[in-house]
């Protein structure tokens, strides 16, 4: 293989790293789309309600995807 242990160590930890910060954007996206969703229920506006709600799962779809991916690279590559 190209990579040795200790490459293959760092590539670990810099994945971890990478995804970990792309988690806290997203879970911020996610926050800010709750408050949003809750603002528009508030003002019974179904576009706005629509338009959160569907951000909110396509952003823990690319949450789940992204931690399927680490899973993977950590286990099996």
């Amino acid at each position: 293989m190209f990579f040795n242990r200790r490459n293959q160590e760092m590539l670990n930890i810099i994945t971890l790293v990478v995804f970990s910060a792309v988690t806290l954007f997203f879970v911020s996206f996610i926050a800010s789309n709750v408050s949003y969703a809750k603002r528009s229920i508030a003002i019974a506006d179904k576009h706005c309600i629509i338009r959160a709600i569907g951000a909110i799962i396509v952003s823990v779809s690319v949450l789940v995807a992204l931690w399927a991916q680490a899973c993977y690279l950590f286990l099996f590559a």
